[in-house]
């Protein structure tokens, strides 16, 4: 499995990130917009929202623990799952990787202090990101396992789009609900919080296999397999 260009420059990125000082690039104050709109919203008891907990605890529910699941259940209990299974949660975790560089890239960059005075690292916000490039994979995800699903005649109860609604609203309503907390706990501005639901959402979107242009036929390459033999664990992954 050999590097791509993009993987590269990723990782120089992060090197480069890891040895930047915070807040050299340029200024970038609330709009006027952002600071009537978080007086409105904004708390003034001091007490966090549900929606401010760690933003690890999401994506490793929806991708880090799952990828541990699904290989412990291929070794132990016989599944056999396909490779395009293990390339989707692989490519979940890129996703992931690549928000998480994007957000740092632009909050080294760009100084606006958080409407509570704590940092000047509030744009753009990480926690709207994060969850938003966590439900946009997990949706993406769920209108493909319909699709085939309605396609097959295999989908229970309710239609194609209502199943297609019902994951949207469920994914997209805990998300923006994220993004209003953090304005309501005086965290971000709501510039912050749409700039990071965009870039979250857009990064998870082009990062998708999607099924039109999946690289999975009967002449792909890939093989996955984990397992154990006399000689102890083993785990490999080919192109």
């Amino acid at each position: 499995m050999s590097l791509r260009p993009a993987d590269l420059t990723l990782l120089t990125t992060s090197i480069i990130l890891e040895q930047q000082d915070k807040w050299q690039g340029l200024s970038l104050p609330p709009t006027g917009l952002d600071l009537s709109l978080s007086s409105q919203l904004a708390s003034s008891n001091h007490k966090q929202c549900f929606g401010s907990i760690s933003p690890k605890y999401y994506p490793r529910m929806a991708a880090t623990y799952r990828l541990a699941g699904v290989l412990l259940l291929d070794a132990f209990g016989g599944q056999d799952y396909s490779p395009s299974t293990y390339f989707k949660l692989f490519r979940f975790h890129q996703a992931l990787l690549y928000n998480t560089v994007f957000t740092h890239l632009a909050k080294r960059n760009l100084s606006r202090a958080r409407p509570d005075g704590s940092d000047e690292q509030s744009f753009f916000s990480g926690h709207t990101s994060t969850v938003f490039a966590t439900s946009t994979f997990l949706y993406l995800e769920l209108r493909d396992y319909f699709s085939n699903a309605a396609a097959t005649g295999k989908l229970p109860l309710l239609s194609e789009q209502q199943w297609r609604l019902l994951s949207a609203t469920a994914l997209f309503g805990w998300a923006s609900y994220v993004g209003y907390a953090r304005v309501h706990d005086r965290k971000h501005y709501p510039t912050d919080v749409i700039s990071g639901a965009l870039s979250g959402a857009l990064i998870s979107y082009f990062v998708y296999p999607h099924q039109r242009r999946s690289p999975y036929s009967h002449s792909s390459k890939w093989q996955f397999h984990a397992g154990f033999d006399p000689m102890g664990a083993q785990m490999s992954i080919s192109f």
